[in-house]
């Protein structure tokens, strides 16, 4: 099981990257002077146009986008399959006492409640992983947005000094 979540953890992380490093790329801006600026002059407003819109938006894409941690998963049930068969062979105990066969009822009632308890153990990973990968896209979205908002108040900056920007 602590397999499972490594590997499910480690394939969202990855996916974090991947989508990070995408969005970085697909922000790509293309400025140039339309007032004859020289370039000692473009480095000087590219500079603090970036300083005016990392004052502005609080997002630097000059530093490493880290996310944040991911919340701790819920700790699985530990024992589900033997708890769920020793209630299930309980149960079925009862229940075969009162047909006549206690033994047959409480190994059907075991088979029964091991197979629940499985089952409740299997969904709650599938929770967890759908969380985690939820988890995962929020941070994504909160980066992108981040750098949108950066890029326009770049944008905004340099337009105002003389250059377009694409």
């Amino acid at each position: 099981m602590r397999n499972t979540k490594r590997k499910v953890l480690l394939v969202l992380g990855f996916y974090l990257a991947a989508l990070l490093h995408g969005t970085a790329l697909a922000q790509e801006m293309f400025i140039y002077p339309t007032k004859g600026q020289s370039l000692d002059q473009q480095n000087r407003d590219r500079y603090e146009c970036h300083t005016w819109a990392v004052q502005q938006t609080g997002f630097d894409p000059t530093k490493p986008q880290t996310a944040q941690p991911a919340p701790p998963p819920q700790q699985a049930p530990q024992g589900g399959v033997v708890r769920g068969a020793g209630r299930g062979a309980a149960v079925g105990a009862v229940g075969g006492a009162i047909a006549g066969d206690a033994g047959k009822g409480a190994a059907i009632g075991a088979a029964t409640g091991g197979m629940v308890g499985g089952m409740r153990r299997r969904d709650q990973q599938a929770q967890e992983a759908q969380a985690q990968q939820q988890y995962a896209q929020q941070q994504q979205a909160g980066l992108a947005q981040g750098q949108t908002a950066y890029n326009r108040a770049l944008g905004a900056c340099l337009e105002g000094r003389g250059y377009t920007v694409k």
